[in-house]
């Protein structure tokens, strides 16, 4: 059968229709730059493949449009923080360390320590020259920081036992690095001494200390009698031991 040959403008406007056009006939030589409209292409089919490198941009974007699950681990870096964006309802608590703290930033109290209700132990007695541990009246903190310095408040009412009968009380410490060891030895050597009459009174003692460790602190007082072989009494449940640590 010989074959028609029809020229171009033998054939009139609109009348090649698709049913006239073999599959796969038309290539990419045939189509027209920017011919091919988001209307033209099937939803779901544009894939990642078909984009090229750094081709979606910010203006590609959709508002709120990258959620966390689009974010890789660990890709966000103080760069990309606005300044002023990081609020307290962001900081998880105990994150910020006395190590966080600028250089000059110094006086940050950190926590406040205090024993607890006491009121039911009873009095502790001595009547040795040889000091002794007072028990259940310890306090036990943990350092935030290794830096971290403490200033300790000590209160306790104290009964010397007798006429011309004296007390002496002190703060100790210990942790997994030292054995128990005096606050300060300014109050081991200034007992209290009651002259010619038993005395009943309240005594209070201030402490600064930089132990220099993050390892778990055991505050304990000792107690012992000014003169070997008087009895004097100290009581516990009028103890309060306070400790403030601050960077």
């Amino acid at each position: 059968m010989a074959i028609i040959k029809v020229k171009t403008g033998g054939i009139t406007a609109d009348a090649i229709t698709s049913t006239e056009i073999a599959d796969n006939a038309v290539v990419t030589a045939a189509i027209n730059a920017d011919a091919v409209t988001d209307a033209k292409i099937a939803d779901d089919v544009v894939g990642t493949e078909h984009l090229t490198a750094n081709e979606v941009d910010t203006a590609a974007l959709g508002a709120d449009a990258v959620t966390g699950a689009q974010l890789a681990d660990n890709a966000v870096n103080s760069e990309h923080y606005t300044d002023g964006s990081i609020d307290t309802a962001h900081i998880a608590d105990a994150q910020i360390t006395a190590a966080k703290l600028a250089s000059g930033v110094g006086g940050k109290l950190l926590q406040i320590i205090s024993t607890g209700d006491v009121g039911n132990l009873s009095q502790a007695s001595t009547n040795s020259e040889n000091y002794a541990d007072i028990s259940g009246v310890d306090l036990v903190l943990t350092p935030t920081a290794s830096s971290s310095k403490f200033v300790l408040f000590v209160t306790y009412n104290m009964d010397t036992g007798g006429d011309d009968h004296g007390l002496t009380a002190r703060l100790t410490y210990n942790h997994s690095g030292i054995s128990q060891t005096e606050v300060d030895d300014r109050y081991s050597s200034s007992g209290f001494h009651s002259g010619s009459s038993r005395v009943n009174v309240w005594q209070q003692q201030n402490y600064y200390l930089a132990p220099n460790t993050t390892n778990e602190i055991t505050f304990r007082i000792q107690i012992q009698t000014v003169t070997n072989g008087e009895t004097s009494y100290f009581n516990r449940g009028t103890l309060r031991i306070i400790a403030m640590e601050y960077a």
